[in-house]
Formats: C-alpha cells, sequence, structure tokens
C-alpha cells in the first residue's frame, strides 16, 4: 500500500470520527441530555428497558480516597488475575479529589439496569470475571467505602447510534477523568 493511499484511507477515517464527534457534541448541548440519578433500589420498569445510555459512578466526599481506591483495586487485580477489573488511572487522582468521578461507562447491547448490576456485582455469579466491569461489591469493603458513598447517574440515549453513545461516553470521560476504566474503542476495563 502506498503512503498516498494510506493518507486518504487515514483521511476518511478522521472526516468519519469528526462527523461523529459533531453529532455528540450536538446531542451533549441539546435538551435531551439530562443527568438522572439511578435510583439505589431500582424497580422500576422505565429503568429496566433503557437499552441505551451513558453512565457515571461518583464517590461523595472523594478527598482523601483516591489512593485507597487505587490500592485495593489494585491488589484485586494482582491477586485475581483472571478477573476483569477496571484500568487504572492514576493520573487523574487530583481531579478525583475534587469532583470523585470513580468510573464513567455507556450501555448499548444490553439494558442499563443489568449492566449497573454487573458493576455493583452483589453476588459472585451477577457477572463473569471475564466481564469487564467495576465490580464494586470486590473492592469497595478494602477501599473504606460503603454503597452510600456511590452516587450513579445516568443520561438515558435511546434512540442515539451506538458511535454517538460511544462518543458521548468518551468526550464525558475527558472532562471528568474517571479514577478507573479505559477510554476509546478498546475492550472496557
Amino acid at each position: 500500500m502506498s503512503l498516498e493511499k494510506d493518507f486518504e484511507a487515514f483521511k476518511n477515517a478522521a472526516e468519519t470520527r469528526k462527523k461523529i464527534f459533531d453529532e455528540a457534541v450536538n446531542y451533549y448541548k441539546s435538551r435531551s441530555f439530562q443527568w438522572n440519578e439511578y435510583p439505589k433500589n431500582s424497580n422500576s420498569n422505565a429503568i429496566s428497558k433503557i437499552e441505551s445510555a451513558v453512565y457515571a459512578f461518583f464517590v461523595k466526599n472523594p478527598s482523601g480516597r483516591a489512593e485507597r481506591i487505587l490500592a485495593a483495586v489494585g491488589d484485586k487485580k494482582m491477586s485475581q488475575k483472571d478477573n476483569h477489573l477496571p484500568k487504572l488511572n492514576t493520573n487523574c487522582q487530583e481531579l478525583f479529589k475534587r469532583k470523585g468521578c470513580l468510573y464513567i461507562g455507556s450501555v448499548t447491547s444490553e439494558t442499563l439496569e443489568e449492566r449497573i448490576k454487573q458493576h455493583w456485582r452483589e453476588k459472585n455469579n451477577d457477572v463473569s470475571n471475564k466481564t469487564y466491569a467495576l465490580k464494586l461489591c470486590d473492592w469497595i469493603g478494602e477501599a473504606e467505602i460503603s454503597k452510600d458513598d456511590i452516587t450513579v447517574y445516568f443520561c438515558d440515549m435511546t434512540g442515539q447510534r451506538e458511535e454517538i453513545v460511544r462518543a458521548v461516553e468518551d468526550c464525558l470521560a475527558a472532562v471528568h477523568c474517571p479514577l478507573l476504566g479505559k477510554r476509546g474503542d478498546s475492550p472496557k476495563g
């Protein structure tokens, strides 16, 4: 393949990505984008039907908790190598101390309710070790955090294309710099 052909392919890919991000920005600016607090004890039919959303986990009173969270998740990652826990974003510690953003994710292939349950992992069989998720119950005790210290917000993006949902997720992550989780098109984690 010649450099000229590579350049054209690169240029086309960049233009496609720009269009997707432009649509994501327009969606975010619209009145359609709205954070809602995810209920702690959800039995809502409306939430159980959402299949396209972005969501964010925030920790209350985050100052002084970043190191404990990173240590607890890091220890679990080392001791349970087959358990897919999220990436540690040590470069986000200072922003975490101010904003408290623990994790930002999206869902497009299952319900929001199912995905949030995977992140809580209240029972070992709630989610496979092969699934990338926070698996909070695996480590929050060691981090000295309770369930009441965590608030989940979501934006229902029903009707939006998967590419737009993921672009909104990536842009929100760039703004909030979550302490845990990968960004981009790679597998979660």
